[in-house]
């Protein structure tokens, strides 16, 4: 779950909790003012007015513009006793609608009318306190939310640059250490130091270094294009099987000079699923030399393809060591091979991203599983890890 669906979920169960308090808080207030309060100030403040019988906020609000009402109209009349006889007619025409007792518009005199609005008012404020303190209470907790959420992310952030610059500092060093060894080498033999039966070495030497400085900037490269704005993936129909056993025969020869051992077992039909192939082949190729990179030698690899569950599946499983747990947690995040991952492993953190950046472009997952967790897949004993693709029906 996402920050922005938490952080709505969170808003609105406080709203439905909020709004739920004040409702009940809103029903006993309008209980206590139509048993208690209305009635004594009805009996003490002015005549009764069957409209405030069934008390709610708008008969609260009319009774107060009527009563502000009568109150201007009795106050010219004491400033100009020539109308008394047109204000009071003209009250008691207005109270012929509201079922006023007989009498009681020659009752609503300056002072009761003064005292009675008084009353109605104080009743006002009882009845909007509810929402106005909901609203404050509403307000705070969403502050406080949005504050943790601020946090969350700040935190995020500063470890997030934090392992960045490890990280930027890890690659240099990493480009550095061949970049040192390719200028002494060429150094050498430019200046004669090398015997001749020895060039080759070197040259050999030079040319390992060379690739490995090209594969970290290509990796770099990868990962700063797929996370650019506007990268696009070109899906089409492609047989996921065929794809599969291209690449496994591709690395065919790696996975043997590593001394490690292939077993693959990919149905001989086709399974069709909607997918770039450039950019998914690279998704099984990582997955593959990630196997045989950071595995003794002598690990067994196996690739496996099953369409038995309500989606289509490719395991990569080996027979390696397991990963530590802090580690497997964070392992397909970049920049985390920044760390003692990285140190004992010797990667460069960005391949596992790079895998998991593809799959999310298509709409796929891709989990590690290990020992006992991995036993429900039935892929054999001899493996400990195994890496999950799974993709759409």
């Amino acid at each position: 779950m996402n920050r922005q669906t938490g952080l709505r979920r969170i808003l609105i169960s406080r709203f439905i909790i909020t709004i739920s308090i004040v409702a009940v808080i809103e029903y006993l207030v309008f209980l206590f003012i139509n048993k208690v309060a209305l009635p004594i100030a009805m009996d003490i403040a002015a005549p009764r007015i069957g409209m405030l019988e069934n008390m709610d906020l708008g008969s609260v609000l009319v009774g107060i513009l009527f009563l502000l009402i009568v109150l201007a109209l009795r106050l010219i009349s004491v400033l100009f006793p020539t109308l008394r006889s047109l204000v009071d007619y003209l009250v008691i025409e207005m109270t012929h609608g509201l079922r006023l007792e007989e009498g009681a518009a020659q009752s609503l005199d300056i002072k009761t009318t003064a005292v009675f609005l008084l009353v109605l008012f104080l009743i006002l404020v009882m009845a909007i306190v509810p929402y106005v303190v909901g609203a404050i209470a509403y307000t705070g907790m969403v502050s406080s939310e949005i504050s943790k959420l601020d946090q969350e992310i700040r935190k995020e952030h500063e470890e997030t640059e934090k392992a960045r610059y490890l990280m930027i500092s890890d690659i240099v060093h990493d480009l550095k250490t061949p970049m040192t060894t390719v200028t002494g080498y060429a150094k050498a033999i430019n200046e004669g130091m090398v015997r001749p039966e020895d060039q080759k070495e070197y040259l050999e030497a030079i040319t390992n270094k060379s690739e490995r400085m090209n594969e970290i900037v290509n990796l770099l490269f990868d990962y700063v294009k797929l996370d650019s704005e506007g990268f696009t993936i070109d899906k089409a129909k492609l047989d996921v099987c065929e794809l599969v056993r291209e690449q496994a025969a591709f690395l065919y020869t790696d996975i043997e000079d590593a001394g490690d051992e292939l077993d693959v077992d990919i149905p001989d039909g086709s399974i069709f699923i909607n997918a770039d192939k450039l950019q998914f082949s690279r998704v099984v190729t990582n997955l593959i030399v990630n196997a045989v990179k950071h595995n003794p030698r002598g690990t067994k690899i196996g690739v496996f393809i099953r369409d038995e569950y309500e989606d289509r599946r490719i395991y990569i499983a080996d027979s390696g060591n397991k990963i530590a747990s802090d580690i497997a947690e964070s392992l397909f995040e970049p920049f985390v091979m920044g760390d003692k991952s990285r140190k004992s492993s010797g990667g460069t953190g960005l391949g596992l991203s790079i895998t998991k950046k593809i799959c999310d472009m298509h709409g796929f997952k891709v989990k590690l599983v290990q020992k006992p967790d991995m036993n429900r897949y039935e892929l054999g004993g001899e493996y400990n890890k195994v890496f999950v693709i799974i993709m759409d029906a």
